[in-house]
């Protein structure tokens, strides 16, 4: 008898997760084939992606009304967990994945463990799989993700006012926490860089940590899940969430700035914006600098302590700004684009109504139909 192994990956956020969920569930028979699964137990959440299979261990104690939910939080544990227990009794290793393990600040070494025993009595063993982004590219990564929904902050104001200590960027500590429950072999850690990924690709990457090489067998998926904004169009962005119009999660202006940010992108001689002045971006990584060195020693067993291998390191006293017709050119670009659609939408309609039978003609056809049968009847 082999004992199962349950892999849980539990993020970090901005790290690609999103990309590999949506991988292994489009990718179900190929991963069953290997020995593998990704069980989806039957559970909605308002917000969450269904892809996030494990999110049922991460639910908020209170809902949007602040009432306790802890009943119903225990009714979806448990289908979670039958879904795990379907998925080994039919032999195979399930796959667990859900990036709020890492930032949820119920998930204590308490609540770890008691995952831990319930998984064990499953006859289950437990691996955990992190992924891990040079600090300030996280946090550049999700203050872009904020604007582009409702934030009005900008980058210099959401660290100046400690927003980002909802994050557990020391990493050493907090992986720590996980390796005191599941044993510190049992912490799989893998760096958030392509230049470090199987084959330069996150899902590449994932599936050799598991133990799965990449093969034609799977459903290929280099689509990028979450596109992000950045620059001037995050800046448009930024501003306008002044206006309650477009201060939404899903606004509809998002789509268009995404596009002039593609064609900008695509432009010679486009550069990346800067966030961090050369100094800021010294300052803050330093404090880091000690917990990726035991992270790079003790969990990749790398001698010269280095965890992160790129180079982007900015250059220059300032963070990129724009100037007022900067801004206006890019939100022209944006109202062109709207122009083009309004007449791709009238042109789709005159062409309905040319097709479309004359209401009027067919009306008297109906009405001498009906004086006809009338005086058939008679």
């Amino acid at each position: 008898f082999t004992m199962s192994i349950i892999y849980i990956h539990v993020g970090t956020p901005k790290t690609g997760t999103s990309a590999i969920q949506a991988f292994c569930n489009a990718n179900q028979e190929a991963l069953q084939q290997l020995g593998y699964d990704y069980p989806m137990p039957n559970l909605e959440f308002p917000g969450i992606s269904p892809n996030r299979n494990a999110h049922f261990y991460n639910q908020k104690t209170k809902n949007a009304n602040n009432e306790g939910q802890k009943e119903q939080i225990a009714k979806n544990i448990e289908i979670g967990v039958q879904s795990i227990k379907k998925s080994i009794d039919a032999g195979y290793d399930p796959i667990l994945s859900d990036e709020n393990f890492w930032n949820n600040a119920e998930m204590t070494t308490e609540r770890l463990t008691e995952i831990r025993e319930q998984l064990k009595s499953l006859g289950a063993s437990v691996k955990i799989v992190v992924y891990l982004r040079r600090q300030d590219l996280l946090l550049q990564s999700y203050w872009a993700q904020q604007v582009k929904e409702t934030s009005t902050l900008t980058f210099s104001s959401y660290i100046s006012k400690g927003k980002y200590k909802i994050f557990r960027t020391d990493y050493y500590d907090r992986i720590t926490e996980f390796a005191e429950v599941f044993g510190k072999e049992n912490i799989l850690v893998r760096v958030y860089e392509k230049q470090q990924f199987k084959d330069g690709n996150i899902t590449h990457d994932f599936l050799q940590t598991i133990g799965i090489d990449a093969t034609e067998q799977f459903a290929k998926s280099d689509a990028v899940v979450n596109t992000s904004l950045e620059g001037i169009t995050l800046e448009v962005k930024r501003l306008l969430n002044s206006n309650p119009e477009f201060k939404l999660k899903q606004s509809f202006i998002v789509p268009y700035l995404k596009n002039v940010h593609l064609s900008l992108q695509e432009q010679e001689g486009y550069k990346k914006p800067v966030y961090f002045s050369s100094q800021e971006q010294k300052d803050f990584l330093s404090q880091f600098e000690e917990c990726n060195r035991k992270i790079a020693t003790e969990y990749l067993s790398r001698e010269d302590g280095k965890l992160f291998m790129d180079t982007d390191i900015i250059e220059g006293d300032n963070a990129t700004s724009y100037s007022t017709s900067e801004l206006v050119a890019c939100l022209g670009e944006v109202i062109l684009q709207q122009k083009q659609k309004i007449d791709e939408l009238k042109e789709q309609k005159t062409k309905s109504v040319i097709k479309s039978p004359n209401p009027k003609a067919t009306s008297k056809k109906q009405s001498l139909f009906s004086r006809i049968r009338r005086k058939l009847r008679r």
